[in-house]
């Protein structure tokens, strides 16, 4: 092999270790995650995912040399944000759907772009901005936040094993024991529907 050959051979194995770094990192973060947003919603424990760390570890590639410490502190800045983020239920009315009273108020409220939304409740952000504009349709208006002893981490509603309000409703009344009519009244929904979602979610989160 001549030398010319040698660094272009070189070159595109180079660039094939580099493209395997990077899609490994890819699926390093998303794994993680996932992870975070399991602890978040209570589908794992801590110990638990600790065991998934290690397993993750195991399958790093030496080039790579990601560290454990690295990919914990990756989704303790998820679960961060996530919890820091306190949704009021004072923000529901009747004329929008929940996720779309959540894109409006973290847009409006709280100034935050769609490309962050999309990444505190684990959605695209198409979905994102369909949300954002349907709720501009329904009440154009801006959300007014009144003060309420409820609330719900944002971080709840990024698992996809339940739906938004699923995963509110479900929150709520396991938290703070809140009756389905209480849960109506705050929410703004029918009270026969309430009971409905929450069971639903129930049998959801118990599989």
């Amino acid at each position: 092999m001549e030398n010319g050959d040698s660094l272009l051979f070189f070159g595109k194995k180079r660039k094939r270790c580099e493209q395997d770094i990077r899609n490994f990192l890819a699926k390093a973060m998303v794994t993680t995650y996932k992870a975070a947003i399991a602890l978040i919603g209570g589908f794992i424990t801590t110990a638990l995912l600790e065991r998934e760390f290690d397993e993750l570890i195991k399958t790093v590639p030496t080039a790579v040399g990601i560290a454990k410490e690295g990919l914990k502190e990756a989704v303790t800045k998820v679960l961060t944000q996530s919890q820091e983020i306190s949704i009021p239920v004072s923000i529901f009315n009747s004329k929008l759907g929940s996720l779309e009273t959540i894109c409006k108020y973290l847009k409006e409220n709280l100034n935050l772009s769609f490309k962050k939304i999309s990444l505190l409740i684990n959605r695209n952000e198409r979905t994102v901005w369909c949300s954002y504009s349907n709720s501009l349709k329904k009440f154009k208006q801006r959300l007014v936040v009144e003060d309420s002893k409820f609330s719900f981490p944002l971080g709840i509603i990024s698992s996809r094993k339940l739906s938004t309000l699923e995963s509110i409703i479900y929150y709520l009344r396991e938290n703070f024991g809140l009756s389905y009519v209480e849960l109506a009244s705050i929410l703004k929904r029918d009270q026969r529907n309430i009971w409905t979602i929450y069971n639903k979610a129930r049998k959801k989160y118990v599989k």
